[in-house]
């Protein structure tokens, strides 16, 4: 129908051949579905791992400690003496850390879009039964 929004209620109904009380029939709905296929958005693209690793390392805090990280590296680099294989101890350590916690980020943002996908399948399939 072209320019929908310009006609009446009752024209729609009409065109449309819904009963205003009722709405579609099923004979209706599913030929409406074969012509037209289902109302629905089609899906967004999802992140890849790439991009939610990167997102990891955008937080503010989590730049500071990187940069620390770099900072303790080089002075660990310059550092003479018996201790200088200690004194690579703390940046490797932050280092895993902000690994760690990236690991964890994108396993929660990964679950979390799994589990939302799952709820709209599953209440989506019971919707229609």
């Amino acid at each position: 129908m072209e320019n929908a929004h310009t006609k009446t209620v009752e024209e729609v109904y009409s065109h449309f051949a819904v009963n205003e009380s009722t709405g579609l029939g099923l004979e209706q709905v599913k030929r409406q579905r074969e012509k037209w296929g289902p109302n629905e958005l089609p899906a967004e693209e999802g992140k890849s791992l790439w991009e939610l690793v990167v997102e990891q390392f955008e937080d503010l805090l989590v730049r500071i400690l990187l940069l620390a990280a770099c900072i303790s590296f080089v002075l660990a680099w310059f550092e003479e003496g018996e201790e200088t294989i200690t004194a690579f101890v703390e940046p490797f350590v932050i280092l895993l850390i902000l690994i760690a916690n990236a690991i964890v980020g994108v396993w929660q943002v990964s679950l979390g879009h799994f589990f939302l996908n799952f709820a709209f399948f599953f209440f989506s399939e019971q919707h229609e039964h």
